[in-house]
């Protein structure tokens, strides 16, 4: 008999926690599992989930944890989710699904386990880790300290939390899905074509969400100081819906024009590793410690060079100057030096090979799935 799983998924955008649950969905063995989705918002996950043999339901209504009512509501949804399609296990992505998760487990006598994707910062990740849950998964060890760090701010708090493992899983890329983009030359000079750039052109992106805390500012500043002929930057992204409306992206504009910075904006990247398979380049600028980096594991998949901030995620990822470099932490002069430093092509091409090669070895997403089956199989037993 298969063993039924419910996965919680409160954000339904482009991201680290998104391409996890896009990976559930192609990797997760039929003969063992059948999996249900529970979004709890429309959005291009959903599509993509309903064109899999999953079951996929969608949470329509609005709804926020500061509103008692809707709390109930969804809550409500979800137990009848469990009870219908006989779930015998819960898993919830972020606090913010854990929070929901765990309540309608633990109204129907189901197991709860939830995944801490990061970043990690405050009072509902707290309260996601006094909730019942049998396990916590989180995706690096950042992301486990940083839980650590939250528990002992908050001393009187810190001895509600039961005793219970935590479990690092290793996330990465599901290589049968980008198979066709590994170093494939022609593919990618087709794609350069299309944006209109040349074969010889140093293309340098970043793959994000257009909020402050990705670091885009940072990135326009660092192109702008850079200043080498046929060096472009490149801005793969939307506005998150928290902040849409605001002018973000015009202000990232503006500065980009005052800086004569030679950056391009490109909309949000339909299928990432395409885009990344035509970059030479692919930053995480962000100015907030990255819970992993999966953008950074998906670049080296396809043979272009990570650069990230020496913070966060990305230290369990690269090692600095062999499969990737490190810029000093908010600072775009740091950042320009490092983009200029691969320039070099012999440290560019040794960089790029011994990336791939621990992508390969390393980070491969099906590894990821099979040690979370293994932990639902245990659960399970109990």
């Amino acid at each position: 008999m298969r063993l039924k799983i419910l996965y919680i998924v409160p954000s339904t955008g482009r991201g680290g926690a998104e391409t996890f649950i896009s990976h559930t969905a192609y990797l997760h063995d039929p003969v063992k599992f059948d999996i249900t989705y529970a979004l709890l918002r429309p959005g291009p996950l959903e599509h993509e989930l309903q064109n899999t043999k999953w079951h996929v339901f969608v949470y329509t209504e609005k709804f926020r944890l500061s509103r008692p009512w809707s709390i109930f509501k969804i809550i409500k949804w979800l137990r009848v989710l469990i009870r219908t399609e006989k779930i015998q296990l819960v898993h919830s992505t972020m606090a913010y699904g854990a929070l929901l998760g765990a309540l309608a487990a633990y109204l129907d006598k189901v197991p709860h386990i939830w995944f801490q994707h990061g970043p990690v910062s405050g009072w509902m990740d707290l309260l996601a880790q006094i909730l019942p849950c049998r396990k916590i998964l989180v995706n690096s060890q950042h992301t486990l300290m940083a839980q650590e760090k939250l528990k002992n701010k908050y001393i009187l708090l810190k001895y509600f939390i039961p005793v219970r493992q935590t479990v690092v899983i290793r996330l990465g890329v599901n290589f049968k899905q980008i198979y066709p983009w590994i170093i494939n030359d022609k593919k990618a000079l087709s794609i350069r074509n299309q944006w209109g750039f040349k074969k010889d052109d140093f293309l340098v992106g970043v793959l994000a969400r257009l909020n402050p805390q990705k670091g885009i500012k940072l990135f326009i500043e660092a192109l702008a100081l850079v200043n080498e002929k046929n060096v472009y930057g490149l801005i793969f992204g939307s506005e998150p819906n928290s902040i849409s409306g605001h002018g973000f992206k015009r202000q990232l504009e503006e500065q980009a024009r005052l800086l004569k910075s030679p950056v391009r904006f490109l909309g949000e990247a339909q299928e990432p590793w395409q885009v990344m398979a035509a970059l030479d380049v692919v930053v995480c600028s962000s100015i907030t410690p990255e819970g992993f980096g999966l953008t950074l594991v998906e670049a080296m998949a396809v043979g272009s060079v990570p650069i990230a901030p020496m913070e966060g995620g990305p230290l369990d990822i690269i090692e600095d100057r062999k499969t990737g470099l490190f810029f000093q932490p908010r600072n775009a002069a740091a950042l320009a030096e490092k983009i200029k430093l691969l320039l070099q092509k012999n440290l560019y091409d040794a960089i790029a090979k011994n990336a791939f090669q621990l992508a390969r070895s390393q980070f491969d997403a099906q590894n990821a799935i099979l040690n979370i089956e293994n932990i639902y199989i245990a659960i399970a037993k109990k």
